[in-house]
């Protein structure tokens, strides 16, 4: 050991390399210890959010009074819902079916409505087409379903399905 160690104190390249091989194997091992540790706390933090997911009831429109109808010239459809008392948002989700270049295409719209007048109807036209600078209407719309997500004062969410035919 100690002509190792002698050696080593000739050679200074040598005890350059020894002092680099050192310090990697070093953090080498630092470097597993603290990945490991990650891969340990993304498991528990993937496997939380399932224990906080709550239900979504469904319930049926006519108990919130809850109506979609088409609006002039089949451009829009107009979501309604009647009773409005304990419900604070609505978050849609319509899809629908358009024709372009003689084709069926899927087309869809998603939204979010604030109720801020408790107990007041509320009234949603939503476009079936894109609007811009100016509105590009859909032709050919049929299969129009909407999903209505209903957030209520007691926390709770519920489920809506309507459909609609043109």
């Amino acid at each position: 050991m100690k002509k190792f160690l002698d050696t080593l104190r000739k050679n200074r390249n040598l005890s350059i390399a020894a002092v680099v091989v050192i310090v990697l194997i070093i953090l080498a091992g630092v470097f597993f210890v603290v990945k490991s540790s990650n891969n340990s706390a993304n498991q528990q933090t993937s496997q939380a959010p399932e224990a906080t997911e709550q239900p979504v009831f469904k319930i049926a429109p006519e108990d919130l009074g809850i109506t979609l109808t088409a609006g002039p010239g089949n451009k829009t459809v107009i979501l309604k819902v009647a009773k409005t008392e304990d419900i604070t948002a609505l978050d849609y989700e319509l899809s629908y079916m358009a024709t372009v270049n003689g084709a069926q295409v899927a087309r869809g719209a998603i939204g979010h409505i604030d109720i801020k007048n408790k107990g007041t109807p509320v009234k949603q036209e939503i476009t079936l087409g894109t609007c811009s600078d100016t509105c590009h209407y859909d032709a050919g719309v049929s299969n129009i379903k909407l999903t209505l997500k209903i957030n209520r004062t007691d926390g709770k969410t519920y489920q809506a399905d309507l459909t609609l035919s043109l």
